[in-house]
């Protein structure tokens, strides 16, 4: 069975995709969507972290396994029963507001704490961190792309599926519920707590900072500062996205068809299954509702991508930037990337986005000129042969 990746899930929703980069670095995401937390490479073998999970029972004494106090080992065994090793993936999240604020707040959560979030908190009974990463794009209609994840990861792995406890959908390790099918039965309980401790001298300082700001007399913004020099907030320049011609034109093709011909068509899927009854509990409708929203959160991004692009130019110069395809060897092997803008990044095709940490790295270098890149995997050396 192929191995099931967060790009195979991500690209099919059609969202501007952003990464990969590696999990507890920056992720330069502050508006809502969601993020897919993956390893490196799959593996066979659950690589449950022991001395956490025994700190874990300890640390919540209310925790329960199907109703009974478990030992470490017990509790290990159940944990590595929910292990899919024919994928990379193990948590698709959610953010309301800021991806980034979330992906912060996630990892600020010890295993078994509540706060601050504690979504995917089964994270952290693995070991490994140095090898995850993480994929994102923004979109407000968050909880519906969620929704399509989940139910391409169930399809994919249906098969797996049976080595799997009973009970619940199909969902990545760390997740314990999708958006529509409900939670997963996994018959621990009690494992989060409200738990502070060790957070009692951390917050004193903070406590004193904010009563000695409140002491201090409030100065108007210098013209300088963001305020700006009338008092008024400075908007913020959206980001250009850069395209091929190719894919503007891609890009205009699929809203025309979205806006002209599917967009109709659902609009009217949706007035017919509201004649059928009751909305609360009419599935054709939320169904049809679902649909609609998904709709309009891809018509508003491709309405954002080609509001801002950027046609990319080859400009012939012998340094590389965005269109430039680029021969590198490395370790004895030679392999030919192309910078394209992250709408169109295919790393599986040699298409890299500038902000990808090869890309990022090769911007501005010349045939002749090397770089090392600090990958998931480690760390990887390339020697320029040829810019075009």
């Amino acid at each position: 069975m192929p191995v099931t990746d967060a790009l195979a899930l991500l690209r099919p929703l059609g969202l501007l995709v952003d990464g990969p980069v590696r999990w507890g670095e920056p992720v330069a995401a502050r508006g809502p969507g969601l993020y897919v937390i993956e390893m490196v490479e799959p593996l066979a073998a659950v690589p449950i972290d022991g001395p956490a999970v025994a700190a874990w029972i300890e640390r919540a004494p209310s925790l329960l396994l199907d109703g009974r106090r478990p030992t470490q080992g017990e509790l290990h065994q159940y944990l590595a029963s929910f292990w899919l090793a024919e994928t990379t993936v193990l948590y698709v999240g959610q953010a309301p507001r800021s991806v980034a604020g979330r992906i912060a707040a996630q990892r600020a959560t010890p295993l078994g704490a509540r706060r601050p979030f504690s979504g995917g908190h089964w994270l952290r009974t693995l070991r490994g961190e140095e090898r995850w990463r993480v994929w994102w794009t923004e979109a407000d209609a968050f909880e519906e792309y969620a929704d399509a994840l989940f139910t391409a990861f169930a399809e994919r792995l249906a098969d797996a599926a049976d080595a799997l406890p009973a009970g619940g959908p199909v969902l990545p390790f760390g997740n314990m519920e999708s958006v529509t099918d409900g939670p997963r039965a996994h018959g621990i309980t009690g494992g989060l707590i409200d738990d502070t401790a060790g957070a009692g001298p951390a917050r004193a300082p903070v406590a004193a900072k904010r009563a000695r700001a409140a002491a201090k007399p409030r100065r108007s913004p210098a013209p300088s500062s963001r305020a700006g020099r009338l008092g008024t907030a400075v908007t913020r320049e959206p980001a250009p996205v850069h395209l091929s011609a190719e894919g503007l034109a891609k890009a205009r093709a699929e809203l025309h068809d979205l806006t002209v011909v599917t967009r109709p068509e659902v609009i009217a899927r949706v007035a017919s299954a509201r004649q059928l009854g009751d909305l609360r509990e009419n599935a054709e409708y939320q169904s049809a509702r679902e649909e609609q929203s998904f709709l309009e959160g891809r018509v508003a991004t491709l309405e954002s991508m080609l509001r801002n692009a950027r046609v990319i130019e080859a400009t012939g110069a012998p340094e590389v930037s965005l269109g430039s395809h680029v021969v590198v060897e490395s370790d004895g092997e030679t392999r030919t990337f192309e910078l394209v803008g992250s709408t169109e990044a295919d790393p599986v095709a040699g298409r890299i986005s500038d902000r990808s940490p090869v890309g990022n790295a090769l911007m501005g270098k010349r045939a002749g000129d090397s770089v090392t890149v600090r990958l998931p995997a480690g760390e990887v050396s390339y020697r320029i042969l040829e810019v075009t």
